[in-house]
């Protein structure tokens, strides 16, 4: 199975990132082709391995490139208004390689837990591959306003994807 991969927010574009990585020293061949979306331009420097190409920057009318913090409603907004710009990054994916699309993200900050989720319903839109989400829990330790993020998050990704894996951030931190 070939994925074509969508990072958003820091830690999808991390995971993304990470992906790309075990792939090229593997020797592996399931990524099709990868994205990263951010609307804070130094967490998309920070990603190595997507190429500057694929790094889609947006929100900058309403942030600058400083992220929305842990707004994950500004999160939708921008990823809504922007909506052409990642759709821009993808159209020069190769669709006919792609057996599936992954979108990721961390569902406790800003623009992961409000973009990914607009992301996920419009590639539904777009096209007939199937849409999977793989959602990243904030840890305990992170705070209130993340565990709220993540549960808004989660009621409407998973309702814009064909299934959701959820990662625990805690059970990784304990093994």
């Amino acid at each position: 199975m070939k994925l074509a991969l969508v990072g958003v927010g820091q830690a999808g574009g991390k995971v993304v990132d990470a992906l790309l990585d075990y792939e090229r020293r593997s020797g592996g061949s399931f990524v099709a082709d990868a994205v990263a979306v951010n609307s804070a331009k130094a967490d998309l420097l920070g990603v190595r391995n997507v190429p500057p190409d694929r790094r889609v920057l947006i929100g900058q009318s309403r942030v600058k490139g400083h992220g929305v913090g842990a707004d994950n409603e500004l999160g939708v907004e921008i990823a809504r208004d922007d909506i052409g710009e990642v759709t821009g990054a993808l159209d020069s994916l190769p669709t006919h390689e792609v057996d599936a699309f992954l979108v990721v993200a961390g569902l406790g900050g800003g623009t992961g837990s409000g973009a990914a989720p607009v992301i996920a319903r419009r590639l539904g839109e777009l096209y007939t591959e199937p849409v999977y989400g793989l959602g990243v829990l904030p840890a305990r330790d992170e705070g209130g306003i993340y565990t709220l993020n993540a549960a808004r998050s989660f009621q409407t990704f998973v309702g814009e994807v064909d299934n959701l894996i959820v990662f625990d951030n805690d059970a990784w931190r304990e093994t």
